[in-house]
């Protein structure tokens, strides 16, 4: 059983690795790629899939599991090698199942994507991967298709609305190193060390669109980038997910922890005469707020210079470009 704590708060997930022998799971970190999948819905022939992943050259390929599944893991271990299976002990966000892959994982990259996507060989080349290593990004995000091969938007942009809000406008990668705000769908070739250097995705944050922008502006704010790469193309086998902005638990930690942070040119700080905005904005009791307020200011002064900016800078100088 292994566990894998998040940044923000001392919450964890427990989980078993099936597939691998254990020195092969301690080894340190190796250039070049893993795999990790994400599973949602039902998709028939898992085992075709699996066939079609462990067929593109990559180190391993990490199944990140549902508590209860309905197949034989240890047969499909003994077939592939490179396979893995991370059997969690309960249902967690998207994002924590991300966290748990990419900690898991050898490779120096690891590419996040669905069970129900397509990826070409050609989109995870030597050549590809030689470029995205040059770049040094956090992660880059894919060329998006849907099941009828139209480009959908993959890179999102931020911005502020006419009440003081904050939103994003979506984008197609028509370019490489167009500017992402976050991985749309967590998907990605993510840095496997700047990503654990980052925290991850919050999993206190059950909104996955709070959760993404949590990390992405968590990670522009401390000096990282989120980019395209058009050479990166991923096909949608089904329905495009639909994106929940609600104003909910989550946006309140999202605009705790990134919104009201303010960047002094040397380090980032939350000011204490920031605590009656944010108690009248979420509509909290006042204990609630005032515990929640305290963590955050505990942890960004923990963090203080690690910030390269703030929320408010990087949303009025967006231009895509970098």
């Amino acid at each position: 059983m292994n566990t894998i704590h998040s940044t923000f708060k001392s919450e964890s997930s427990s989980y078993t690795v099936i597939g691998g022998s254990k020195p092969d799971r301690e080894r340190k970190e190796k250039r070049g790629l893993s795999i990790v999948l994400l599973n949602r819905g039902g998709r028939p022939f898992r085992r075709d899939l699996f066939e079609e992943l462990t067929a593109l050259g990559a180190l391993e390929v990490i199944s990140i599991e549902p508590p209860s599944v309905s197949y034989d893991l240890e047969l499909l271990t003994r077939k592939h090698a490179e396979l893995r299976f991370v059997l969690l002990s309960e249902n967690v966000t998207a994002g924590e199942r991300v966290n748990v892959g990419i900690k898991e994982a050898v490779g120096q990259y690891v590419f996040v994507l669905w069970n129900d996507m397509h990826i070409k060989a050609s989109s995870i080349s030597s050549r590809v991967l030689q470029k995205i290593a040059e770049r040094e990004n956090l992660c880059t995000v894919p060329l998006l298709q849907n099941s009828r091969n139209e480009t959908i938007p993959s890179c999102f942009a931020p911005a502020f609305t006419d009440k003081g809000g904050i939103e994003v406008i979506p984008l197609n990668a028509v370019r490489k190193d167009l500017a992402a705000i976050y991985p749309f769908d967590y998907c990605g070739i993510y840095d496997r060390e700047k990503f654990l250097l980052s925290g991850g995705y919050d999993s206190r944050m059950i909104n996955p669109f709070w959760q993404k922008m949590d990390f992405g502006f968590r990670s522009h704010m401390w000096g990282e980038k989120i980019v395209a790469n058009t050479a990166v193309k991923i096909n949608y086998q089904n329905e495009i997910p639909f994106e929940d902005t609600t104003v909910d638990q989550s946006y309140k930690l999202f605009f705790l922890k990134t919104l009201s942070v303010r960047y002094t040119g040397d380090a980032g700080y939350l000011p204490l005469m920031g605590f009656f905005a944010y108690w009248l904005r979420t509509g909290s009791t006042l204990f609630y707020a005032l515990r929640e307020y305290g963590h955050a200011r505990k942890w960004i002064r923990e963090n203080r210079y690690r910030f390269k900016s703030d929320a408010l800078s990087i949303t009025e100088l967006w231009d895509g470009e970098e």
